[in-house]
């Protein structure tokens, strides 16, 4: 079972095949072992974006992070991102879009959307807020669905379906999502 700093921890040499392999990877620890702790409350992620800049996969609606560790968040403009490790060369986080408090029936406990996510995460932890691999959780199999980032120009940067969503909460969280992009009047696709 692979470490948070391992998973997190991409090398100048892969190429984008393998870049995407990794992401893969992560994407399947992150639904069925990834938590979210704020002192009060643990979350499970339901729904998240990677973004990379790297020489050999470059994204330039990265956002730029130097010397982060893999694994510590980052709480910028548009959310928090899990990061991967960082350096001059490789850059890259995994934006949390939408997390589902652990114990909470299936319909309830679900938060949608970065910006309401990094509020209502931050506003109500007790202490810094954390993310694990839980090595109790690795049983679970849980299937998602890859679909092309929210918001992204694809005309100008088209990296391919880099948005990962639980397939048990993909109806939620497009209807939440849809919703909440509406009352800003943003144009939404998938």
């Amino acid at each position: 079972m692979e470490t948070i700093q391992e998973l997190l921890t991409l090398y100048p040499q892969w190429g984008e095949d393998r870049i995407r392999e990794q992401i893969d990877k992560i994407a399947h620890s992150f639904f069925n072992r990834g938590v979210i702790n704020n002192g009060t409350e643990s979350y499970e992620l339901l729904e998240f974006e990677f973004y990379i800049d790297h020489p050999k996969f470059q994204d330039k609606v990265t956002y730029d992070r130097n010397w982060k560790e893999p694994g510590e968040l980052l709480y910028h403009y548009s959310g928090i991102d899990i990061c991967f490790a960082s350096d001059t060369n490789i850059m890259g986080g995994i934006l949390i879009r939408s997390v589902h408090k652990i114990g909470a029936p299936c319909n309830e406990g679900i938060i949608c959307g970065p910006l309401k996510l990094k509020d209502v995460l931050l506003n109500s932890a007790s202490q810094k807020l954390v993310f694990t691999l839980d090595s109790q959780n690795n049983q679970k199999n849980i299937k998602f669905d890859k679909t092309n980032r929210i918001n992204v120009p694809y005309e100008k940067e088209n990296k391919g379906y880099l948005r990962f969503v639980r397939k048990d909460y993909h109806g939620v969280i497009i209807i939440d999502n849809k919703k909440s992009l509406d009352r800003l009047k943003v144009n939404y696709k998938i």
